[in-house]
């Protein structure tokens, strides 16, 4: 992967990722080997799959959740459409958007990160002034297990 992809889309990364059920980091090398569109995608609805299914999550989370694994970019492994976007896409108002968004990036849920493009830096709240991206929290464990073949539908 290009040096300035790795800078721009910091959560890219060529270390070793400590706990990947719990970060939203994604190893640059394992995701790289995802050329298509079409397993990139199983992969993403496949953990999509695990979350839906949590009895602590609102319909609201639900439908925000949905919309992030539908415009999960391939590219940069994360979503960065804006919050008006994806109220348009759920038929929700883009304030119960963004407390969807937060309430899936809090502490106790940590269903999403917000990061900030070109700067390591992480939000639990969406802050003006940053390119946001939503990056999906475990989906490198996903992957680990898809090439291990523990996957439901491996690739």
């Amino acid at each position: 992967m290009q040096e300035d992809t790795l800078n721009k889309y910091w959560w890219l990364t060529e270390d070793e990722i400590e706990n990947p059920r719990a970060s939203g980091l994604m190893s640059a090398r394992a995701w790289a080997k995802y050329k298509s569109y079409a397993k990139q995608k199983a992969l993403v609805w496949r953990w999509f799959r695990k979350q839906i299914g949590r009895k602590d999550l609102t319909p609201a989370c639900k439908l925000v959740l949905w919309a992030c694994c539908e415009r999960h970019r391939h590219f940069s492994c994360s979503v960065n459409d804006k919050f008006t976007y994806l109220a348009l896409m759920t038929g929700l108002d883009r304030r119960s958007v963004s407390n969807a968004i937060h309430a899936l990036a809090s502490e106790e849920k940590n269903i999403i990160w917000i990061a900030s493009e070109g700067e390591r830096l992480l939000m639990r709240k969406a802050k003006r002034g940053y390119k946001k991206h939503l990056l999906l929290v475990g989906l490198e464990s996903e992957l680990r297990a898809s090439e291990r073949g523990l996957g439901e539908n491996t690739i």
